[in-house]
């Protein structure tokens, strides 16, 4: 469920950063352009990785200008907490952005109010999690050796990936905006998402009413499915969520919460038996690109067509996410990982139903 907005929303920030690259160009010194040129234009392309290690390595002593910059990346990245004293120094050396950019007080302001409603953190091994104790979290806490033990089985070394679960829907809402620069109320079925580095959960629904009824295998499996897209997205790096095939995005996070998903996979048969009945198999473009329009029948093909790639063995999940990170092309990893491509796994699933 984690990434329904996210090629849009990245289109948008590539045209602001791309615009403020030439603003950057047209008025700043003409030392600082050449000096931060290659940040600039690694930013330009939503590449915050690139840019935070560019700058780390090239530039170990940040003036006012690369403070700001290296702060600007984290938000990027969704790593606010880790934003703020870069901030914070970039205004104590008297740094002023540039017109056009992001004010300095503005990022400020927004991680002013997610470490007012991030909720306080568990004394917790495995995982790094922001969560109140309650009869939504505390099925959740756990599992969560569980959750890890899943994530080390497949990926092997992971990544460090922060959870924060909101008690209160408004607060959720608040704090999903100020992260993600975008709505959490856009998609009736979001209630949590998993994106490079975070995993973020409301108790909640939109209606007030519990987002996942407490302590079922269900509620467990959604909130792990929404941990594998964090591990996917921050092991692969920069624009994940713009190269991915939309149906092996959420066909992957199903497959690393699959110990709790043996009800879902259950009604996933079920479902596309009627759906067969009365209408034609989806367009394999449309899975990899709309599968949110038909959100129901996209992730049962996802679910069934990630299965079938990996026969049984789920650890081909890293190798497909390491391959297409290697290649830069998910359809080469996924040949490269298992032999066979999207198209022969989605053959497989139209096959089966569409006789």
């Amino acid at each position: 469920m984690g990434s329904t907005n996210w090629r849009l929303n990245r289109f948008i920030r590539c045209g602001f950063a791309l615009a403020n690259l030439i603003l950057l160009l047209l008025f700043a010194p003409v030392a600082n352009a050449e000096n931060f040129s290659r940040v600039f234009d690694l930013m330009a392309k939503s590449k915050y990785n690139a840019a935070l290690n560019l700058l780390q390595k090239e530039h170990p002593q940040l003036d006012a200008e690369g403070e700001y910059l290296e702060g600007y990346c984290l938000m990027r990245n969704h790593q606010m907490a880790e934003a703020k004293p870069h901030f914070q120094k970039s205004v104590q050396l008297g740094y002023t952005p540039y017109s056009g950019w992001t004010p300095t007080k503005s990022f400020l302001d927004r991680i002013d109010r997610f470490e007012h409603l991030r909720p306080v953190k568990q004394p917790n091994p495995y995982i790094e999690i922001y969560a109140a104790n309650s009869n939504w979290t505390n099925p959740i806490l756990k599992e969560l050796p569980k959750f890890s033990e899943r994530a080390r089985m497949i990926f092997g070394n992971v990544p460090k990936i922060t959870f924060y679960i909101l008690a209160q829907r408004r607060d959720f809402s608040t704090f999903y905006r100020d992260m993600f620069e975008s709505s959490a109320e856009e998609r009736w079925w979001n209630n949590g998402t998993g994106v490079s580095n975070v995993v973020v959960f409301s108790e909640r629904d939109r209606n007030g009413n519990w987002s996942l009824f407490p302590g079922t295998a269900r509620s467990c499996g959604d909130v792990l499915h929404e941990y594998g897209h964090a591990l996917c997205d921050t092991i692969y790096g920069d624009n994940y969520l713009d190269h991915v095939p939309e149906w092996l995005n959420e066909g992957m996070a199903d497959a690393v919460a699959r110990p709790y998903y043996d009800e879902l996979f259950l009604s996933t048969d079920a479902l596309l038996r009627n759906f067969a009945k009365k209408n034609k198999p989806p367009e394999y473009e449309g899975l990899c690109h709309r599968l949110y329009a038909s959100p129901d029948v996209g992730y049962a093909f996802g679910r069934l067509m990630v299965e079938n790639l990996l026969a049984g063995d789920v650890r081909r999940v890293a190798t497909i996410v390491s391959d297409s990170r290697a290649a830069q092309d998910f359809e080469k990893g996924i040949r490269s990982a298992t032999g066979r491509s999207g198209r022969d796994a989605y053959d497989a699933v139209v096959k089966k139903y569409w006789k």
